[in-house]
């Protein structure tokens, strides 16, 4: 039976929006405060919680107890968090952008009425937005990361370890993260040698010349998708304990839960399989998988393909990784086409940036932060930097209101200020539109935060142009919604 929800579309999204907003607000800016996410019932004896101010990591199973919103806020989630996968940040930038475009609509337009003509005009200025942007962008070179990083983390506490390792690694090196036990976080370099954090068989190596010592004849199967579950990868794990030959594993990313379980049962089952992960390459991934497929003449395996995969000794095809490990080519035509793009990505020099505190959730807040900072510092060296803390967003609005009439650019201004002014709220600072739009400062002698002229922060082109990008298309989407209508059986 499908029933035609009463309530109207645009509140239920509105809802959403307010929920996934009051959810991050606080966390934003150099005073944003951290949330305690509690995993499991608080009776259970695996219950958990964690101290975060990562709002990927404090959306990901937010829901409400209204069915119709609770679909919605998925949906919105979804999109939001499209901007972390894509950029390595800005999901709290993009609600916050999002709730500011929502609930001023209304004070300007006939949402029921207009909405059509709103869905044209909407794509109009992301367009116009996305096409000034380039204008208000600089290039970063290796001194910048620094302060790059500085800003990503919210202090300079760790910003040397960055400019350590990102000075080592170059322009085409690898700078990658990963746990440790012990309180300190340290830079372990290596020169000479390519490094996977699962660890690849010494037989894959190559050189610091990048010619080839050894290959090895394997299977491959491309996982395009986050693994988050072991029944995802049971297929493929079963399959290993029959092979002739290895079978290599890539996959973008996977749970710890799940990886741990996944090494438990190669050691203890003898499984030839050889994970290969593809994480914190960003849009550099999507481009390495279709070489990938091209080389191997096999597409990715989406993971919700896996149970339609009935027989995987089909899969019979040698890769090429991005980590300078060689497999080899089914195609040696096909690999000598693209051989060199392919190469871009390798490095002899890599970087592990290995992540300790005094314990596990502290590890992880730290961790969380971490990540995002060598995504920005990534990014920033290869597509440029713009100004940081909600800056750029009233830049972009003020150029985009100078051809725009009253009501749209109004509209947009007072949006597109949101990231900033919630920024200062968070500080007890007050928003004042005077056409200069100053950071906060701590400052020690008076414990208070204060406007301060000397203070400038950067984020990456990628992460503006993501943030402006997702919250207009997520926008285009909510008009375009006429009706809800409940499938219960579905």
């Amino acid at each position: 039976m499908k029933l035609l929800s009463n309530d109207r579309p645009f509140d239920v999204w509105s809802k959403a929006t307010s929920i996934l907003y009051r959810a991050v607000a606080h966390t934003l800016g150099p005073n944003g405060a951290n949330t305690a996410v509690v995993y499991g019932d608080r009776l259970e004896s695996n219950a958990k919680f964690n101290i975060i101010n990562d709002g990927k990591s404090i959306i990901d199973n937010l829901t409400s107890e209204e069915a119709v919103v609770a679909c919605a806020l998925q949906t919105l989630k979804e999109s939001v968090l499209s901007t972390n996968n894509n950029a390595g940040d800005g999901t709290t930038s993009t609600i916050v952008m999002l709730h500011g475009l929502v609930s001023d609509l209304n004070n300007y337009f006939d949402v029921d009425k207009d909405s059509i003509k709103l869905c044209s005009l909407v794509r109009r200025i992301k367009k116009e937005l996305l096409d000034i942007l380039p204008s208000i962008t600089e290039d970063v070179s290796i001194d910048d990361v620094f302060n790059i990083a500085t800003t990503s983390l919210g202090s300079d506490e760790y910003s040397s370890l960055f400019d350590e390792a990102f000075r080592f690694v170059g322009e085409n090196g690898k700078v990658l993260l990963e746990r440790t036990t012990g309180d300190e976080c340290v830079v372990e370099k290596l020169d000479g040698v390519s490094f996977d954090r699962v660890g690849l068989v010494a037989e894959l190596l190559l050189d610091d010349i990048g010619t080839i010592n050894k290959t090895v004849d394997a299977r491959s199967i491309i996982l395009d998708g986050d693994i988050s579950s072991f029944s995802q990868i049971s297929k493929i794990l079963l399959a290993g304990k029959t092979s002739d030959v290895p079978i290599v594993m890539y996959f973008t990313k996977m749970t710890q839960e799940v990886f741990q379980l996944m090494l438990q049962n190669i050691v203890k089952s003898d499984m030839k399989i050889i994970p290969v992960s593809l994480e914190g390459y960003g849009q550099e991934k999507v481009r390495y998988i279709k070489l990938l497929e091209s080389v191997i003449g096999h597409d990715a395996v989406k993971i919700g393909d896996l149970a339609g995969v009935q027989d995987l000794s089909d899969v019979n095809h040698y890769i090429f990784n991005s980590d300078a490990m060689m497999v080899r080519p089914l195609d040696m035509e096909k690999f000598e086409e693209v051989k060199d793009q392919l190469r871009l990505n390798i490095s002899s020099k890599t970087a592990i940036i290995k992540v300790g505190a005094g314990n596990a959730v502290l590890q992880e807040e730290l961790f969380k932060r971490f990540e995002d900072a060598v995504y920005s510092v990534s990014n920033s060296l290869k597509f440029g930097r713009c100004l940081g803390g909600g800056v750029s967003y009233i830049t972009l609005a003020d150029k985009f209101a100078e051809g725009a009439d009253s009501s749209v650019s109004s509209w947009i201004k007072n949006a597109m200020r949101c990231v900033y002014k919630l920024l200062l709220e968070n500080c007890d600072l007050t928003f004042e539109d005077n056409g200069t739009y100053l950071l906060p400062k701590f400052d020690a002698e008076t414990d208070s935060w204060s406007l301060s002229d000397e203070l400038v922060v950067y984020d990456s082109y990628k992460v503006i142009e993501q943030v402006v990008s997702n919250s207009f298309d997520m926008l285009y989407s909510i008009l375009s919604v006429k009706a809800f209508i409940l499938d219960p059986k579905r």
